[in-house]
């Protein structure tokens, strides 16, 4: 016994096929999937293997510093469960998330060796997923990662020197 399916209308056909071929054109590659620049623009995307941190820290996390950034104290239970999962980020540091609102995500980098807090806010969890590793200082900000809908701010490199991010023009 055959199914039948209904056809779908010209128009829909058309507006999907429009859909795909616009979002296939309009990627562009992660750092490390290809070249992302034209023949006219080269962009040079930073390694992370050029970013190296140095030793990964792996005893117990010390206990969070609050005098370090007070203002941090009303995060202290999502601080403190962050991390105990250890670092994420240069070796010793964690970067811990949490939601704050409606589109909306707070963070702040933790050492998890001296337990200081670092209130940075250069990185934009909310129209970014930024990427970073706990063998290198480089965090990257692509802005196709956007989690909250389109991004206008572009692509960002930063690479963390201990006490903030430095920013890579």
């Amino acid at each position: 016994m055959a199914m039948s399916i209904p056809a779908m209308p010209a128009f829909a056909k058309y507006i999907a096929l429009l859909s795909f071929v616009t979002a296939c054109a309009s990627h562009e590659p992660h750092p490390g999937q290809g070249d992302t620049g034209s023949a006219a623009t080269p962009r040079r995307i930073p390694a992370f293997a050029a970013f190296p941190s140095g030793r990964t820290y792996r005893e117990s996390p010390a206990s969070i510093n609050f005098a370090s950034d007070p203002d941090s104290r009303r995060f202290r239970s999502v601080l403190e469960a962050g991390i105990r999962s250890g670092p994420n980020l240069a070796g010793h540091f964690r970067i811990v998330t949490w939601g704050c609102g409606t589109q909306c995500r707070s963070y702040a980098i933790v050492d998890v060796a001296s337990g200081r807090i670092f209130g940075d806010s250069a990185l934009d969890f909310d129209c970014h997923d930024p990427e970073f590793r706990v063998d290198s200082r480089l965090v990257v900000e692509v802005a196709d990662t956007a989690v909250f809908g389109p991004c206008s701010r572009g692509d960002h490199y930063y690479a963390w020197n201990d006490s903030a991010f430095v920013e890579m023009k």
